[in-house]
């Protein structure tokens, strides 16, 4: 019989995971101990992954090896958090999410985050609270120290978003052992205690996906708490839930939305209800009428978290994220005096603000680093509220120092949300100085990108090594991809550009069946830019990649920087030379030709382009920001 050669199918879930994190196939293999090569041979369905590389995988991506099309799926997995969905649009609380709305929020997330997701055991967790296997009484203690000791470590690495980020597989695990045994039958008793648990530990999932500022994802496990707390009838933990998904609506500039939650969180309190939960309520729905300008309620809900919490006692709330060891992350005096200054700052109250602000500063515990960048952004707003702009300034960089070890992409949008409030003095030196800090605050945090560099056959440019342009934008953590022209390869070191990329040397367009290699460009450098590529790249003639790549990208307005290397006395002089230069130019190309200056032929140091990509992506994020 004829063996028929079997068809490849390319792995178009593995590619999508790592696009839209935003990875590269070589940081995908960096993060894994792989090759790039292998990494592009999984996505084009030439092989599977080994087991050692699947469970590498499925631990970076935070799915199953079915989820990754690594193995074939036995059954289809089923849609996620139906009941809670359907439950929230009869409530008309607040907007729900569809699946298909998911997966667009999560590509839309910063690429340092990665979304380890269980979408089984939220579906199993919401299916098994309506049907109340034994389990002994040791076992449950064990259990609940357990989910304790998570909100404990949650507090504990308040210095590192990414830290509690890295909790989730722990914890995912964690609740998918609770939700298991939540299958099988209990006395009333031990269901509603391993219910309180499950609650407690979505609750924390929310919390987590919250502070890296996907609130699609947090309102999934917020959500998923609520119904566990409703079906089992716990209303302090409903009350509780209630209060933290309150903060969705709140920082989506939606603020009214988060009035119903209150309403329903005060009609489950009872009498026996801790005091320190009474005023972590009050205290959060001062806030949202603060945020809708009733400064009124603000007023007497702010009185009523005061009183509430002088009269709380320790040890008595219902939840572990409020007992000992984790209440230091959630409602301290010093939270309350935040609460406080957020609330004047939002009713333009700014001496007041300024007041408890600098009182919450100096008695603030140095190891609570989230809660001072929020107050500081906070005492910054108060400074622009009264035109100061200096002062304002100054504390935004205090944040902005702290936030680069903290890498949280909320304290982060609070600090552009000032940025948007100083646009009126944008042209002054203390915020054009607060722009290029933003900028540099946010390339800490991550890799700033692709960036192209496009090489040309000069010999006079020998000199100008292109390994070295590399190697220096390597270290500003741009990766770097090199696009040579057909006459270059005859003047640089492709084997060592190669190694030292990480990428392979494109030179020729691809076949069409052929997958793509070459991930989009965040920016440019084209140098030595030669007379030819110069010239026909004005003309929009696009006879080789390295052109057809530099024309594509001039229209879509990426910054590119051109360095020209031509013979001063000869090619240098002919009108087709400047004529070019002039029309790149007014394309919004870089175009860097000081002979005079970098002699002998325009031989400009590599810090000076990157300097300049750096300027041209401060106005781009000062634009994006802005809009």
């Amino acid at each position: 019989m004829e063996n028929k050669k079997k068809a490849k199918i390319p792995n178009d879930l593995l590619r999508y995971e790592r696009e839209k994190r935003g990875w590269s196939q070589s940081r995908l293999a960096e993060l894994i101990g792989a090759d790039t090569s292998m990494i592009s041979r999984w996505e084009c369905g030439d092989r599977r992954p080994d087991p050692l590389y699947q469970e590498k995988l499925c631990n970076i991506f935070g799915k199953d090896a079915v989820e990754l099309k690594l193995i074939n799926p036995p059954t289809s997995l089923s849609t996620v958090f139906s009941q809670s969905v359907q439950s929230n649009e009869e409530a008309n609380i607040l907007p729900t999410t569809t699946e298909t709305d998911t997966a667009i929020s999560s590509a839309l997330l910063m690429p340092h985050f990665h979304q380890p997701e269980d979408s089984d055991v939220l579906d199993r967790l919401l299916r098994v609270i309506k049907k109340p296997s034994i389990i002994d009484q040791t076992a449950l203690t064990h259990l609940e120290t357990m989910t304790r000791s998570h909100w404990q470590l949650y507090a504990t690495f308040e210095n590192s978003v990414q830290y509690r980020y890295d909790m989730l597989a722990g914890v995912t695990g964690h609740l998918r052992a609770i939700t298991r045994l939540m299958e099988h039958p209990y006395p009333s008793y031990l269901h509603d205690r391993l219910s309180a648990l499950a609650c407690e530990t979505a609750q924390l999932m929310g919390e987590i996906f919250f502070d890296v500022k996907d609130s699609v994802t947090a309102e999934r496990y917020y959500n998923a708490a609520i119904a566990v707390a409703r079906e089992t009838q716990n209303n302090p933990l409903l009350a509780i839930t209630l209060g933290r998904k309150s903060f969705i609506p709140i920082y989506s500039n939606s603020a009214e939305k988060a009035l119903p939650l209150f309403q329903e969180a005060y009609s489950k309190l009872t009498d026996s209800t801790s005091d320190i939960i009474r005023a972590w309520l009050s205290a959060r729905e001062a806030e949202v009428y603060a945020s809708i300008g009733e400064a009124h309620a603000c007023t007497k809900a702010l009185e009523r978290a005061e009183i509430y919490f002088e009269k709380a006692q320790p040890g008595e709330a219902a939840s572990f994220a409020f007992t000992e060891g984790a209440i230091e992350v959630h409602f301290t005096r010093m939270f309350l005096l935040g609460y406080k200054g957020a609330c004047y700052t939002r009713l333009r109250q700014p001496e007041a603000a300024q007041e408890v602000l600098k009182e919450d500063l100096a008695t603030m515990n140095s190891a609570r680093a989230i809660h001072k960048t929020i107050v500081l952004a906070d005492l910054a707003r108060t400074y622009i509220q009264q035109g100061e702009i200096e002062e304002a300034c100054r504390y935004v960089y205090e944040a902005l120092d702290i936030m680069i070890h903290l890498k949280s992409a909320r304290v982060f949008q609070r600090i552009l949300d000032l940025r948007h409030e100083l646009e009126g003095w944008k042209d002054t030196e203390h915020v054009k100085n607060l722009d290029q800090q933003i900028y540099m605050s946010e390339s800490y945090q991550q890799k700033r990108g692709v960036l192209y560099v496009i090489t040309c056959a000069a010999r006079s440019a020998e000199p100008m090594s292109i390994q070295d342009l590399v190697k220096l934008a390597q270290e500003a953590l741009w990766d770097v991809y090199v696009i040579a022209t057909p006459q270059a390869t005859k003047f640089v070191e492709m084997s060592l550009l190669e190694k030292l990329t990480e990428h392979p040397i494109r030179v020729e367009y691809r076949h069409p069946e052929e997958p793509e290699t070459l991930p989009k460009a965040n920016a440019i450098i084209v140098a030595p830019t030669t007379f030819n590529t110069l010239n026909k790249w004005a003309l929009g003639i696009t006879d080789t990649l390295a052109l057809g790549i530099l024309c594509e990208c001039t229209g879509l307005g990426i910054p590119i920087v051109s360095i020209p290397c031509v013979p001063a006395q000869s090619l240098a002089r002919h009108s087709a030379f400047y004529k070019s230069i002039h029309s790149l130019k007014e394309e919004g190309v870089h175009v860097l030709y000081e002979p005079e200056k970098y002699p002998p032929m325009n031989n400009v140091p590599w810090e000076v382009p990157l300097h300049i990509l750096d300027n041209l992506l401060v106005q781009q994020k000062r634009e994006s920001y802005l809009r």
